[in-house]
């Protein structure tokens, strides 16, 4: 699906050499491991708190949190989660090639700078590019009645919400919203 949408865009994924993954949900790393096995010039990038559970060293979290409620749900709920669990269990795993922590830079892209931005995951980042004033928020944003809000913000660090309104109030950060359609 991957490769179908990018052919489509006129984009030659053998020219990829890195691939940051914001945290070890299933939808943001689930073709990682098939990425990296057919472009192997391909480096895996992800937090150093996500990389246990994206490279399989240990039980990712949200496996480990279906685990835990299934006793308490409902019979028809059950059958649910039995179906979510065969999914996040299919998900290979990928070995990190490159740890990322909260402040690291790179020149890439005009430069980038990490932001550790807890809340949806523990080890979740995001990634600021400088030239083009945008930040990749993976799921530590989310539009929540037509307003974009922060994601889980119960377990957000104040310090990632002040460092993100401070990015946005200070001109620096262009809000794109971008849906690729393939």
């Amino acid at each position: 699906m991957i490769e179908e949408c990018v052919t489509k865009n006129n984009i030659d994924l053998s020219n990829l050499t890195k691939l940051i993954i914001t945290h070890h949900d299933f939808d943001h790393m689930g073709s990682a491991a098939d990425l990296k096995l057919k472009y192997s010039n391909i480096q895996i990038l992800a937090s150093l708190k996500d990389e246990k559970y994206i490279s399989a060293k240990e039980k990712s979290l949200r496996l480990q949190q279906t685990e835990s409620i299934y006793d308490n749900l409902t019979e028809e709920r059950k059958d649910e989660a039995l179906n979510f669990h065969k999914l996040l269990e299919s998900i290979d795993n990928v070995d990190i090639d490159i740890t990322l922590n909260d402040g690291d830079t790179f020149d890439w892209w005009g430069g980038i700078e990490i932001i550790e931005t807890p809340g949806h995951m523990p080890g979740h980042i995001s990634i600021y590019v400088n030239e083009s004033r945008t930040l990749i928020a993976g799921d530590a944003l989310v539009i929540e009645d037509k307003k974009l809000a922060i994601a889980n913000p119960q377990y957000t660090y104040l310090k990632i919400v002040i460092k993100i309104l401070l990015i946005t109030l200070s001109g620096n950060l262009m809000l794109k919203m971008e849906n690729i359609t393939c």
